[in-house]
């Protein structure tokens, strides 16, 4: 998708133009394209959790205590600096993976 942009803003400023109407579509696939990929980002939040849970114990993460307590923190730190009110779902999707790793009923690995 960014790419697609930086080539209609390169092509501007070499003073290559398009057709109003063109230029329009174009905008508009863009635009698209970005919102299904923001729209898939929640599920595959969620969908990670089911990477995390030990199949061979049940209520067990396949993670440590301190696998969990570090990703939880570079989590919210990147989160913090980077994308902070400036996308909605990054926020939501970060806060269930926090949330999903908190829960205090998934056991961690080291606690079996």
């Amino acid at each position: 998708v960014v790419g697609a942009f930086e080539k209609i803003v390169l092509d501007a400023l070499d003073g290559k133009s398009l057709a109003i109407g063109a230029l329009t579509n174009m905008l508009a696939e863009l635009k698209l394209e970005s919102e299904n990929a923001w729209t898939d980002l929640l599920p595959s939040g969620i969908a990670i959790t089911y990477a995390i849970i030990d199949e061979k114990h049940h209520g067990f993460l396949s993670l440590s205590q301190k696998d969990r307590t570090d990703i939880i923190h570079r989590l919210e730190s990147s989160v913090s600096k980077t994308y902070k009110n400036d996308n909605r779902a990054i926020e939501v999707t970060v806060a269930e993976l926090v949330k999903f790793l908190s829960n205090k009923s998934w056991k961690s690995a080291k606690s079996k």
